[in-house]
């Protein structure tokens, strides 16, 4: 059970890049996650617990095309 707490109430439109949904989307499978949004709700949370344990990560800018 999520520590976030349930029910699924509120929605978040987000934009990313073709490579990221397909990581997602990959990652999904591999732990046979049936829905994008669950599998992105997962992920989610598991880097906030990372980031809670003290161990922050700075996440990666993408490069900009000229």
């Amino acid at each position: 059970m999520s520590k976030f707490g349930d029910p699924k109430t509120e929605r978040v439109a987000i934009m990313m890049s073709k490579a990221q949904l397909q990581a997602i989307d990959d990652w999904a499978w591999r732990h046979r996650i049936r829905s994008l949004s669950e599998a992105i709700r997962i992920l989610c949370e598991h880097g906030m617990t990372v980031e809670t344990a003290g161990e922050k990560t700075k996440p990666s800018k993408p490069e900009r095309s000229a």
